[in-house]
């Protein structure tokens, strides 16, 4: 597990990815965190946290992420 504040430059593995592909998301929005564990780094995401969820659709089936603002930014990176 990657703590949430040094998950910006954490590098993920070719299966990590494909656990966590990038596309293009649909919609995204973002707010407080909700407790929900991120999909990057599995910590939780605190309320003093910034949370951002990402909906995914791929081949009819609709996938939600979340992510602290630093795994998502890095998540963006590694595509």
């Amino acid at each position: 597990m990657v703590n949430a504040t040094t998950a910006c430059t954490a590098i993920i593995s070719a299966d990590e990815r494909q656990l966590l592909p990038y596309e293009e998301p649909t919609r995204t929005w973002a707010g407080h965190g909700t407790g929900a564990l991120c999909n990057f780094c599995g910590s939780q995401i605190k309320p003093h946290d910034i949370e951002y969820e990402v909906e995914l659709v791929a081949a009819g089936s609709v996938r939600n992420l979340h992510f602290h603002f630093n795994c998502y930014r890095t998540w963006e990176t590694q595509r």
